[in-house]
This record gives C-alpha cells, structure tokens and sequence, in this order.
C-alpha cells in the first residue's frame, strides 16, 4: 500500500482540495474558452444555435444520419423520441428502417451494436441509464479481445 493511503489528518484534507480546486478551475477554463469560441464565431460571421444537451445530441445524431447511410439508431423507445427525447422526430425523418425500438435488453442493444459495426455501418445504439453503460463496456471489451486474438492467429 503507498504512503500517500496511509497519510491521515490535514495532509490528506489538502490533497483532496488540492483536487477539486483542479476540477473546478478545468470546468471555469472549458466555460471561459465555449464563451470565448462562441464570442469567436460571431465576429467572424458564423451562426451560433443555442441548444441544451438533448437537442444537441438529436442534432448529431441527425447530422450522422444525414451523412451516413450506413447509420442507424436503435434503442429502448427511441422510435417515440426515447426517455428523453433525444431521438425525438427521427423516426418520421428517416423511416422505420433506420430509427427502430429493441426489446429491453441492454446486452442485445451491446451485442447488435458490436455486429453491426463489424460489418462496416455506423451503430447508434441508447441506453437509456448511465447504470447500464457498464454492460456497453464488457461487451466492447469482450468484443475487442476476441477481435484481437482472432488477428494474432492469422
């Protein structure tokens, strides 16, 4: 166990300042330069949208869908614009086809995710909470070992 594990009292009360003092001044310094950008933007005559994070993530995905053929999203309810409402009017844009519900399997949305991409399209799946992005994980990781023992056998 390292020494820094063991320190007890104000040591380790600073350290732990020292640390959301970094965090917080990360967070001010990403702010200072968005404003900064967006203030960029406008003197050179660019058109600046303001929008909250589900309209931004809709506007993504339909820029990915726009331009990419191959592009799909599929999810628990995304068909009706999802939990919250990131895929809202999708489905009416881009046809069943290509905006569809899955049954309510994390797992399944992970693994037709990793087999639709392996054969060359672009995979939108949502899961609806962070609580269940850990099973997105194992899979990839699955996915990646077995992709990379596979190329060491050839």
């Amino acid at each position: 166990m390292s020494r820094s594990l063991l320190r007890r009292g104000p040591l380790r009360v600073a350290s732990f300042q020292r640390i959301i003092s970094q965090f917080i001044n990360t967070k001010r310094d990403a702010f200072r330069t968005t404003a900064s950008m967006a203030v960029a933007a406008q003197d050179t005559g660019v058109e600046v949208t303001k929008m909250n994070l589900f309209t931004a993530i809709n506007d993504a995905m339909s820029i990915a869908m726009r331009t990419d053929d191959t592009a799909i999203v599929f999810g628990e309810d995304v068909a009706f614009g999802g939990v919250f409402r990131c895929s809202q009017n999708m489905r009416e844009e881009f046809g069943d086809d290509r905006v569809f519900n899955t049954p309510l399997s994390e797992n399944g949305i992970a693994g037709f995710a990793i087999g639709y991409a392996a054969t060359g399209g672009t995979a939108i799946g949502e899961i609806q909470f962070a609580d269940y992005v850990r099973v997105f994980a194992f899979a990839f990781a699955f996915a990646f070992a077995f992709a990379f023992a596979s190329n060491l056998m050839e």
